[in-house]
């Protein structure tokens, strides 16, 4: 009987350390609505219309979202990729940058630290360009372009639902 006591303590002990073992290796998992694409905790979607800044940036609002914010090299080329994937190509497309309330004072229309920029230039050509596209140029970068301009776009929530998974 002490035996089977042992013998019950030990596989319980193992079990629960096989539990915490598994517990260190959980990771963090997004999930986005249909249509939508998880890049680093955060859903993106390419929007194929074309229309000016301020539309774009209504539209995303009214799917429960902003234009994109891009915070790194990394996320910048994942949205590429996804936008690539929707086109088969790499089409100027809309960000959520301005800097229409003062001149070189970049925000992002969610309200996020505009924290990094790609490359690109920002010449505010007569006066007029204040608003953000990517893939502009053959290096695909960033250009400040009027905002009047009829352009696709990506818009991002700034949250998908995120669950952790074993």
């Amino acid at each position: 009987m002490k035996t089977l006591a042992v013998l019950v303590l030990l596989c319980t002990v193992m079990v629960l350390t096989g539990a915490i073992r598994r517990r260190n290796q959980i990771r963090r998992a997004t999930y986005c609505p249909i249509a939508w694409t998880a890049i680093k905790g955060r859903c993106f979607r390419f929007i194929s219309a074309s229309m000016s800044w301020g539309k774009a940036e209504k539209h995303c609002q009214a799917i429960g979202g902003h234009l994109a914010s891009v915070h790194n090299a990394g996320e910048y080329r994942k949205i590429q990729k996804m936008i690539s994937k929707a086109t088969r190509g790499f089409p100027q497309t809309w960000l959520g940058g301005s800097d229409c309330q003062d001149e070189n004072i970049w925000l992002w229309s969610d309200g996020t630290p505009f924290n990094y920029m790609h490359c690109g230039t920002f010449d505010n050509r007569w006066w007029r360009q204040h608003c953000l596209q990517m893939n502009y140029g053959g290096n695909k970068c960033w250009d400040d372009v009027q905002c009047s301009s009829s352009l696709p776009s990506v818009c991002a929530l700034n949250t998908g639902k995120v669950v952790t998974v074993a």
